[in-house]
């Protein structure tokens, strides 16, 4: 991960992530309907981040049941705030001293926030 520019928040950090290009779809027909354009997807996810947490531990749940088959998937590239990486970083923490188990951990948290957002339209 790279440190890309420097915000009034903190650093900002390059992240790449895989989701269903399903996914990929709904993400930006939602930033859309809220007057957004692509570039406007790192912003997107940060809140999704920060609103996974607002589930209590529910979210631990989530990231248990986040998959993605090979095949039909898009690697798309997200700069996340200093706010969002401190979230995700005390998710792994937490889930590592639960000896919680997911490949690319990283990945699995910022998909199930992803989709929380998406289902929950917040």
């Amino acid at each position: 991960m790279r440190i890309i520019q420097s915000t009034k928040l903190g650093k900002k950090k390059k992240s790449c992530v895989i989701f269903p290009k399903k996914m990929v779809e709904d993400i930006e027909l939602d930033i859309t309907k809220r007057g957004g354009t692509k570039k406007d997807r790192s912003l997107w996810v940060c809140d999704a981040i920060r609103k996974l947490i607002a589930l209590n531990k529910n979210y631990i749940d989530r990231i248990h049941d986040d998959w993605i088959e090979a095949g039909n998937n898009e690697r798309i590239t997200i700069y996340l705030d200093a706010m969002a990486e401190k979230i995700i970083q005390d998710i792994t923490q937490g889930l590592m001293k639960e000896n919680v188990e997911v490949k690319d951990l990283r990945s699995s948290i910022i998909r199930a926030a992803v989709l929380q957002k998406l289902i929950k339209g917040y």
